[in-house]
């Protein structure tokens, strides 16, 4: 069973579906309201335990009644709990805004930090970790030098995988931090939005600062994802499904695409995973959902999610 450490917050996701994503000043009606904790770490965790690896979250909590419901949820589904840390302050949250589209738009209220501490990383640095996540939310706001980035540092050092998921807040990571994680990451799995903004920071290019080797993997919604690969560039379609809401699944494309490699598959065939994966998660109304192994392989053999989850 793989380990995976994965760096990022877990949060509440304050849900409102909604039939259309209103212009700026007007109005809409809210057909259906819930929470559920969520969070790019989260959504990737959740989809590596469907597969059988052994995820390993550390985020930041508060000691209010959403933190110890992030907690219990978390248990109940069997995760290590370990590194969640409770802090005094509220819980971070998310307003998550669905359209009958399925496309999502977030509203992120995030405020605790997310440096570690020494004494943690020197706790990562004794589990033998496979392959490491890492958001651009848990980046945003650090500052070099950081034990983010040590911690990123030693474990690429002992041959852990890296996987960099810019997230929407690409754009908002200090300069020199992002130029050390486009360095160290040996996966990189922004959309084009992203790759974008990035470059634009950058002043060049995303491929003028990744390692050898690295991975580049740009995705673009329900279109063709490309992978580049010291400049050899390789397309692959995703598998369509019945959208119902799109949040999740880029993170668990993600989750799918780091279960694959620990497994010893090809860098496509390990796509595929993603891509199943991916797929699938837009079936849930939620960000994440419930689904085997078996799930994923009957959406690669048909090419589509042609059932009921």
């Amino acid at each position: 069973m793989s380990k995976v450490l994965i760096l990022g917050g877990v949060i509440i996701d304050q849900y409102y579906m909604v039939s259309d994503y209103p212009r700026c000043g007007t109005d809409t009606f809210i057909s259906e309201a819930f929470k559920i904790p969520g969070g790019c770490s989260l959504n990737v965790a959740a989809t590596l335990k469907n597969l059988g690896c052994e995820p390993y979250l550390y985020s930041k909590v508060g000691t209010d009644a959403e933190g110890a419901q992030i907690i219990d949820y978390l248990k109940q589904k069997g995760m290590d709990t370990q590194f969640i840390k409770s802090v005094e302050a509220p819980t971070d949250y998310c307003l998550v805004i669905v359209d009958k589209s399925g496309e999502r738009t977030f509203f992120t209220h995030e405020k605790l930090g997310r440096e570690i501490s020494i004494e943690t990383s020197e706790a990562f640095l004794e589990l033998p970790f496979h392959s490491v996540y890492v958001t651009g939310y848990f980046m945003v706001r650090t500052k070099m030098p950081s034990n983010n980035v040590a911690l990123l540092n030693h474990l690429s050092g002992r041959g852990t995988k890296i996987l960099f998921d810019p997230s929407a807040v690409a754009g908002e990571i200090e300069l020199d931090v992002l130029k050390a994680l486009l360095e160290l990451a040996d996966i990189i799995t922004p959309n084009q939005h992203e790759a974008e903004m990035m470059a634009q920071k950058l002043g060049a290019p995303l491929e003028d600062f990744i390692k050898r080797g690295c991975c580049l993997i740009c995705k673009d919604g329900g279109n063709e994802l490309s992978i580049t690969v010291d400049g050899h560039v390789q397309h692959m379609q995703p598998y369509q499904a019945k959208v119902v809401d799109t949040t999740g699944a880029g993170d668990s494309f993600a989750a799918g695409l780091l279960y694959g490699l620990s497994e010893g598959m090809t860098l496509q065939e390990s796509v595929k995973v993603g891509m199943a994966c991916g797929a699938i998660t837009t079936t849930f109304k939620e960000p994440h959902g419930i689904f085997g192994i078996e799930d994923i392989e009957k959406i690669i053999e048909i090419g589509s999610v042609k059932y009921d989850k």
